[in-house]
């Protein structure tokens, strides 16, 4: 099955959240984006 991801990355807060192939909800997270952007992309795309 194919699972698509979706990240925003903000000054404030990074969301992620995880689709399957029907576009239904596999999983999501928001956490605070802190100093280091890539650091919470990877972070927010693990917890979801």
């Amino acid at each position: 099955m194919d699972y698509f991801a979706g990240i925003d990355v903000g000054s404030l807060s990074t969301e992620a959240v995880i689709l399957d192939a029907h576009n239904g909800l596999v999983g999501y997270s928001i956490i605070q984006t802190g100093a280091n952007s890539t650091d919470a992309a990877e972070e927010a795309l693990d917890k979801a």
